[in-house]
């Protein structure tokens, strides 16, 4: 008897057992499943992150694309500055030089134009002086040598020196 209450025992506890396996394996069963949806998100997700790492792969090269084409118009830019620099010192230095022959050349044309001024006074002086000569020599009634030589008398009243001719109307 007391066997056959000890293998009951045993018999109860074994499907006690049994039904305990049964439920762990379930269980087991429910966290594979949980796991394999787990895994699969996972999966979905690294999937998303290496395309996202491809796609920050190529911004960056698009990027550095960029920054190598603004370097190369940056260094245009600065050229083109430095030739527009350039040429700005050269014209400035070119319209000072312009200026300053201007000044000269009115510097000349103010000291031409007083030289023929008094020249033209001289001239002036000296056929004003010439002009009372030959009436005093008209009023004289003389015909005679003047330095040069002989004089002609002229129809309008005038006189003729060799060389020279004055038109002097009485």
């Amino acid at each position: 008897m007391e066997a056959e209450v000890a293998r009951n025992g045993l018999e109860e506890k074994s499907w006690d057992l049994d039904t305990m396996i049964g439920h762990k394996f379930k269980e087991l069963e429910a966290l594979s499943i949980k796991c394999n949806q787990a895994l699969r998100s996972s999966m979905s997700k690294l999937e998303e992150l290496i395309s996202l790492q491809q796609q920050s792969v190529e911004n960056a090269a698009k990027i550095e694309a960029k920054r190598n084409r603004v370097a190369a118009l940056q260094s245009n830019c600065d050229e083109v500055e430095a030739r527009v620099n350039y040429l700005k010192k050269e014209t400035q230095n070119y319209t000072s030089r312009c200026a300053s022959e201007a000044k000269k050349l009115v510097e000349d044309v103010e000291i031409e134009t007083h030289n023929v001024d008094v020249v033209e006074r001289e001239v002036a002086d000296f056929l004003e002086g010439v002009g009372q000569t030959i009436s005093q020599v008209n009023h004289l009634g003389c015909l005679a040598n003047v330095t040069v030589g002989t004089t002609i008398p002229l129809e309008d009243g005038g006189l003729v020196f060799p060389g020279i001719i004055w038109a002097h109307r009485v």
